[in-house]
Formats: C-alpha cells, sequence, structure tokens
C-alpha cells in the first residue's frame, strides 16, 4: 500500500511540473528519464502498461551498452546494480560476507556467506575459525532504482 501511495505522488508531482509548463532542461532526455521513474516504481511491473514498452527498451539498451542510463532530474533517482543478495538476506543475520581461496564457490571471485561454527587449536595452539561457507545467492532482479530512501528492484527480462 506505501508503494502505490509513493508511486502516486511521484505521478501527481511529474504531471504537476508538466502541467505549470515548466520547461524541462534536454527535455528529451528528461522526459524519457521520467517515464523510466514511472514505470520502474509500478507496483504491478515495469511493463505492465504499453506505454512503458519504449522506454523500458530504451533503458534496456542503455544497460546492455554500458551507457549513462536517462536521468529525471524531477525525481532525483540514483540507479545501481547488485548481482547477488547479501549474506543477511540468503542465510540469516550470522552470516558475513567473506573472501576465501579454496572454495568449491568460486563463480562470484573467490566470495562467499559465512558463519564460524566453531574454533580448532593449530598444530602452533593458535585458535582457527571453522567456517559453514555458502554460496552467494543471484538476485532475481539485479537493478535497483533509488526514490526519496524507496528501492525498486527489476529486470531487465520484464
Amino acid at each position: 500500500m506505501v508503494n502505490i501511495r509513493r508511486f502516486l505522488l511521484l505521478v501527481a508531482v511529474l504531471a504537476a511540473l508538466i502541467i505549470s509548463g515548466q520547461p524541462f532542461t534536454a527535455a528529451h532526455a528528461s522526459e524519457m528519464g521520467c517515464k523510466i521513474v514511472l514505470c520502474l516504481s509500478n507496483p504491478g511491473g515495469s511493463r505492465q502498461f504499453q506505454e512503458c514498452h519504449e522506454p523500458m527498451n530504451v533503458l534496456q539498451r542503455c544497460i546492455r551498452r554500458h551507457k549513462p542510463w536517462p536521468k529525471c532530474n524531477e525525481a532525483q533517482a540514483q540507479y545501481g546494480v547488485e548481482e547477488f543478495q547479501s549474506c543477511e538476506e540468503s542465510y540469516g543475520k550470522e552470516y558475513r560476507l567473506r573472501t576465501t581461496y579454496s572454495s568449491e564457490y568460486d563463480f562470484s571471485g573467490g566470495n562467499v556467506c559465512s558463519k564460524v561454527i566453531r574454533y580448532d587449536y593449530g598444530w602452533d595452539g593458535i585458535s582457527v575459525p571453522i567456517y559453514d561457507d555458502q554460496p552467494l545467492v543471484a538476485r532475481k532482479d539485479p537493478y535497483y532504482m533509488d526514490i526519496n530512501g524507496t528501492r525498486y528492484w527489476f529486470n531487465l527480462d520484464d
């Protein structure tokens, strides 16, 4: 319900700017960027409405070609990508990200989610942690957009 209210507030603000006749600087880029913001923040999905197909295709091309994303100055959105869930999201608050060089989970550059399960003593009498290592979990929706403290997750296949 909160996301719907924020979406409607964002729509109202952008509509007021357009109706008030405030000129957009770099109108095409700003207009496209604002359409992308509206589509991504839609609780029903970024491609629910036909009007969102073109803006999402533009965004998809920008991401795939490593180009800057169209901006919406009025919304002050920040964009990013996180390919993997945090260890806490995946396995609980006891797990932390750890780099290891001797793991079967090397697909993520040697990073694993670990928690200490016990301590053993090495031959020199020094305490050595024994870890429970788990693989990083890939996000279903790895891209995000932040607006006013709210994060909207999405993928390019929506």
